[in-house]
């Protein structure tokens, strides 16, 4: 079994500074408890170290986090929390009813992908490939 440690490309304090997301939006009552924004939020920012991890398939150790690590990160968990505070805050829809809904359809966009383009591995499987040899000698060969 191959135990994975994850590292966090960005913190709590970050997001919630970036998405200026308060428990009162998210519906957390903070008397029954306190810690329940920062938990969650820190749920989110493991996915998405966990996506960047699987996209790039170069994981970076704590003291060696690019800067786009932790700025994707940042922007992965923002569009996390943007979806959980407009699900939150939109009724369901009836019959003959319109609402409009600005959720982003992808938590992971091809802006973030691009941003991590520079740093993706490539996890080609050469285990069981042919390896041909071809000898040139000086010997004429007739």
């Amino acid at each position: 079994m191959v135990v994975r440690i994850i590292t966090f490309y960005c913190n709590v304090v970050d997001v919630i500074n970036f998405t200026q997301i308060t428990p009162a939006k998210l519906g957390i009552d903070v008397r029954k408890d306190p810690n329940k924004l920062e938990e969650i939020i820190l749920k989110w920012i493991t996915h998405a170290s966990n996506m960047i991890d699987e996209y790039t398939n170069n994981p970076k150790k704590e003291t060696e986090i690019p800067p786009i690590y932790e700025n994707v990160c940042l922007r992965i968990t923002a569009h996390m929390v943007a979806s959980a505070e407009i699900y939150k805050n939109t009724s369901m829809v009836n019959i003959n009813e319109w609402t409009e809904r600005y959720v982003p359809l992808r938590i992971f966009t091809q802006a973030e992908k691009d941003d991590l383009e520079p740093y993706k591995k490539s996890t080609v499987d050469y285990r069981n490939s042919e390896i041909e040899m071809l000898t040139i000698t000086g010997n004429k060969v007739l």
